[in-house]
C-alpha cells in the first residue's frame, strides 16, 4: 500500500493504491476525504501496525481516523482541539459543558463522556472568518427563574459585532446521550416541544432534528437550515420537490447514533449553532464580554485608544438593543465580570484602572452606575474577578502584583486588603465557587509564563499563600488567558478550566 493526498477544487481526499501481482498493475483501492470546506486537504497518512486503522492530519491541525470494518473504512472519533492561541473559556450555567474560543477562528464545546470519564469535543458551534476573542454563556430564564434549557452563546471577535447563537437539537441530543444530562431546548410554545421531543428506551431525552446551523457562501453568518437525514428521507423530499442538490438552505445529514463522540466530518458540517441575532454598536474589534446570571444584561467592550471608544455597552438581550453606555476607561477594557448576585459589574483596562459599577434596580434605563475606580496598579490590569459571596475583588497586573480588595456592597466602595508580588505578571485570576472548610478563599492564578498556582486567601490574616504549584506537564507553556471555576456541589472538590496561548484548554479537579 501507499498513499497520496490530493486537492482538486473543493475535494480534499486521500487515496491508497495496491499492487495487483497477477496483472502487475497498481490500482486505486480506497479513497477517504471530504467533499467540502476550504481547509481540509490532508498532509499525511499512516497505518496502524495491524493495518486496520488509518490516521491522517489536515491543514487545520485536525486529526482523522478510519477503521476497516467489513472491507469498508468507517470514520472514528479522535482527539481534537484548537490550533492557535485560545483566547477565552467559559462554563455553562449548569456546568455540563465548557466552551472555548480561539484565534483559529472557531468556537468549540467540550463535554464529558460519562461512559469513559473522558472529555471530547461535541460541537464546533462557530467557524468564523475572524479571530475570536471572547465567549460567554447566557442563561435562558422563564418568568425570571432558572430553567434546564441549554444556554445561549454570546461571542465577540475581531469585528464590530457581538453575535448570539442558539443551540440545535443535534447538540442537545449529543449532550444528553454522552453526558447523561437532561438538557432541553427552549420553545416559545410548550406544545411545540411536546411535538418535537421524545424519550428513548433507555430514558434519554431527544429532539427531532429538523434544523441545524449551515454555512453561508458569501458571508460570516451561520444560518438556520433544514436537514435531510438519510438517503431514504432525501428521496422523499426530492419527490415532493422540496430538495435540490444546489440548495444552500438544506444539509444532508451524516448518520450518527450518539453512542460515541462525533467524528471530525460531523463536527465541521453538522454541529454549528445558528445565529440568533447580532448586536451592533462598537466601532472596533470586540475584546471582552460578560453576562448576568439572571440573563437580563450583557456587557461588552472593544479595542480603543480614545475615551469615547472605551465605553462599556450594556445590552438588553430580550430585544437586542443598547441599554446604556458606561464611561470610565481611556483605553481598551481587557476584562469584564458581573458578580454572582448580579449587583455589580467590574472592569479592568489597559489604562491601569479598574472600576466598580453598582446595580440600580429603580433606574431601568441606566441599570449600572460607577461607584468606585482605582489606579493603584503601575502597569496594565489584565484580569479581574469577584468572590462567590461578592465580599472581595481580585485584580492581576503586568506589574507582577495581585491585589485583593474588600467590597462594601452597600456603597460599592473598595478598600485594599493585601498586595502580593510574584516573579511573573498575573494574566488570569479567579475566585473559587465556594470557600474552603477553614473559611479561607481558594484562588486560581495564571501567569504570562504559563504557570498555574492555587492560592489561599485568609481574610483574617490578610495574606495570600500559594498552596500548590502545578508541575511543568500540568501547567501551560505560554500565557494563561483565562481561569474559570465550575460550581460543584461537593464542598471538598473544586474544578476549574484554563486556556492559554499554547493552544490548549485544560481542566483541573482538586480535592481538599
Amino acid at each position: 500500500f501507499f498513499f497520496s493526498s490530493r486537492r482538486r477544487h473543493t475535494r480534499c481526499s486521500g487515496v491508497s493504491w495496491a499492487r495487483r501481482c497477477v496483472q502487475e498493475t497498481v490500482s486505486t483501492q480506497s479513497t477517504w476525504g471530504q467533499l467540502g470546506g476550504n481547509k481540509n486537504q490532508f498532509f499525511g497518512f499512516c497505518f496502524s501496525p495491524d493495518y486496520q486503522t488509518i490516521l491522517a492530519y489536515t491543514f487545520s491541525g485536525s486529526l482523522h481516523r478510519w477503521k476497516q470494518v467489513n472491507e469498508k473504512w468507517e470514520p472514528l472519533y479522535t482527539v481534537s482541539g484548537h490550533f492557535s492561541r485560545v483566547t477565552d473559556v467559559d462554563w455553562s450555567s449548569k456546568g455540563d459543558f465548557i466552551v472555548s474560543t480561539s484565534a483559529d477562528q472557531t468556537t468549540r464545546i467540550f463535554a464529558e463522556w460519562a461512559k469513559n470519564k473522558t472529555w471530547h469535543e461535541i460541537s464546533r458551534a462557530q467557524i468564523h472568518g475572524y479571530d475570536i476573542n471572547a465567549i460567554k454563556t447566557l442563561q435562558v430564564l422563564e418568568d425570571g427563574k432558572p430553567t434546564d434549557k441549554v444556554d445561549l452563546l454570546v461571542c465577540g471577535a475581531d469585528e464590530k459585532i457581538v453575535r448570539l447563537f442558539e443551540p440545535t437539537a443535534t447538540f442537545v441530543n449529543t449532550l444528553n446521550s454522552l453526558s447523561g444530562t437532561r438538557a432541553r431546548l427552549h420553545f416559545e410554545d410548550p406544545r411545540l416541544e411536546e411535538q418535537q421531543s421524545y424519550v428513548t428506551s433507555d430514558g434519554i431525552l431527544r429532539y427531532k432534528e429538523t434544523n441545524e446551523g449551515g454555512y453561508q457562501v458569501l458571508g460570516l453568518m451561520t444560518k438556520n437550515v433544514k436537514v435531510a437525514f438519510t438517503d431514504t428521507v432525501k428521496s422523499i423530499i426530492e419527490g415532493e420537490g422540496q430538495f435540490h442538490d444546489n440548495n444552500e438552505e438544506e444539509n444532508v445529514k451524516i448518520d450518527y447514533d450518539y453512542s460515541q463522540p462525533p467524528v471530525e466530518d460531523y463536527l465541521v458540517n453538522h454541529s454549528l449553532w445558528p445565529e440568533l441575532n447580532k448586536l451592533y454598536g462598537h466601532p472596533y474589534e470586540i475584546l471582552t464580554l460578560a453576562s448576568t446570571n439572571d440573563g437580563q444584561y450583557i456587557a461588552s467592550a472593544c479595542k480603543s485608544q480614545k475615551i469615547e471608544h472605551s465605553q462599556i455597552i450594556i445590552w438588553n438581550p430580550k430585544n437586542y438593543t443598547i441599554l446604556d453606555k458606561l464611561d470610565l476607561h481611556r483605553f481598551s477594557v481587557l476584562q469584564l465580570k458581573f458578580s454572582r448576585n448580579n449587583q455589580f459589574l467590574f472592569s479592568a483596562g489597559r489604562d491601569r484602572q479598574f472600576g466598580v459599577f453598582k446595580r440600580d434596580e429603580e433606574d431601568k434605563l441606566h441599570p449600572y452606575k460607577l461607584t468606585f475606580a482605582d489606579q493603584s496598579h503601575s502597569r496594565i490590569i489584565w484580569t479581574i474577578d469577584s468572590s462567590h459571596d461578592t465580599e472581595y475583588v481580585i485584580t492581576g497586573s503586568r506589574d507582577k502584583t495581585i491585589k485583593i480588595w474588600k467590597l462594601d456592597q452597600s456603597t460599592g466602595q473598595c478598600t485594599l486588603v493585601v498586595t502580593q508580588s510574584f516573579s511573573d505578571s498575573a494574566s488570569a485570576v479567579a475566585f473559587a465557587d465556594k470557600q474552603l472548610s477553614n473559611g479561607s478563599y481558594l484562588l486560581g492564578l495564571g501567569f504570562d509564563t504559563g504557570k498555574v498556582f492555587l492560592a489561599e486567601f485568609n481574610p483574617t490574616e490578610k495574606e495570600i499563600k500559594v498552596i500548590n504549584k502545578f508541575n511543568d506537564f500540568q501547567q501551560h507553556a505560554l500565557t494563561v488567558n483565562r481561569i474559570r471555576f465550575k460550581e460543584v456541589a461537593d464542598k471538598n472538590k473544586f474544578t476549574f478550566a484554563s486556556c492559554s496561548d499554547d493552544f490548549t484548554v485544560k481542566i483541573f479537579s482538586v480535592l481538599t
